[in-house]
């Protein structure tokens, strides 16, 4: 399960940005996270709701303590290389539905992105 050390990649990148707003004194100081909204491609081969998981368990007595994770799944799209077409495969098959071209490029579904923070200050 590697969700737990995404988990805890996670909750590295909100103790950043959190240690950077106290280096700042000219922004409020946070107390807590609330949320923390990501971006998931269903591509990515991360399980969204293993790290829903996960994440509380690596979180425990960190000021993400009680953050909830609010994940947008980005479907996979394709884009053949032959046709031009775009396709959303739902079964994950590389091909271009239209002309069965294996020549495909990946636009979206591998995403993974921490897009924002909600907080209280």
């Amino acid at each position: 399960m590697h969700e737990l050390s995404i988990a805890e990649a996670i909750l590295d990148n909100i103790t950043q940005i959190v240690d950077q707003q106290k280096i700042d004194k000219t922004v409020k100081q946070i107390k807590r996270v609330t949320r923390i909204n990501i971006e998931l491609g269903n591509y990515s081969g991360i399980i969204a709701e293993s790290l829903k998981f996960c994440f509380p368990l690596v979180a425990e007595n960190t000021i993400a303590a009680k953050a909830r994770l609010n994940i947008k799944n980005i479907p996979l799209c394709l884009k053949c290389d032959k046709c031009l077409s775009t396709s959303f495969p739902k079964d994950f098959i590389m091909m271009c539905p239209k002309c069965d071209s294996t020549e495909v490029t990946i636009l979206s579904g591998q995403e993974f992105t921490i897009k924002s923070i909600d907080i209280i200050e």
